[in-house]
């Protein structure tokens, strides 16, 4: 719980935004008269486009990459964040860069949820349920790959 709310040092992080968002936005909704399961059901395409945005930044803080590799989008990190990387790591020419392929990710599970939304009748919230469920499974194999410092606060963030 130490730093949780410390969202200079990384406190927070994606979910904890997520959560408190979501509980401001059923208070505000349920007010109106409207169903907060399907307000959220409704934001869920947003959510993740706007995860998959604000990774764009991370680009250039030069963070959130991952192994070194040659394949031809690989990103160039300077020395200065570098550091702190295992040895066998440091000075790569180039590392994967994890945040494009969560915006990636991120963009086709945005045209995903609308497909099923439009496809499909669900009940809310279930779609909610699978942009989380759809987050997570990308954001696993994604921190498979990362090697750069961070702190444990900000390792899901």
């Amino acid at each position: 719980m130490e730093g949780l709310f410390e969202v200079w040092k990384g406190g927070l992080g994606i979910w904890g935004g997520v959560l408190l968002g979501t509980i401001a936005g059923v208070l505000v909704v349920r007010r109106a008269g409207v169903s907060g399961a399907a307000f959220i059901d409704a934001v869920a395409p947003g959510l993740l486009l706007a995860q998959g945005g604000g990774r764009i930044g991370n680009w250039w803080n030069q963070e959130l990459y991952g192994k070194p590799t040659k394949l031809p989008w690989g990103l160039k990190i300077d020395q200065l964040h570098q550091s702190g990387l295992p040895d066998k790591y440091d000075g790569a020419a180039a590392y994967h860069p994890t945040f494009l392929y969560e915006l990636l990710w991120d963009l086709v599970g945005v045209a995903l949820l609308i497909w099923i939304a439009r496809r499909f009748t669900i009940r809310p919230p279930a779609l909610f349920a699978l942009y989380v469920a759809y987050y997570c499974f990308g954001r696993f194999f994604e921190e498979l790959l990362r090697i750069d410092r961070r702190t444990p606060s900000r390792a899901f963030g």
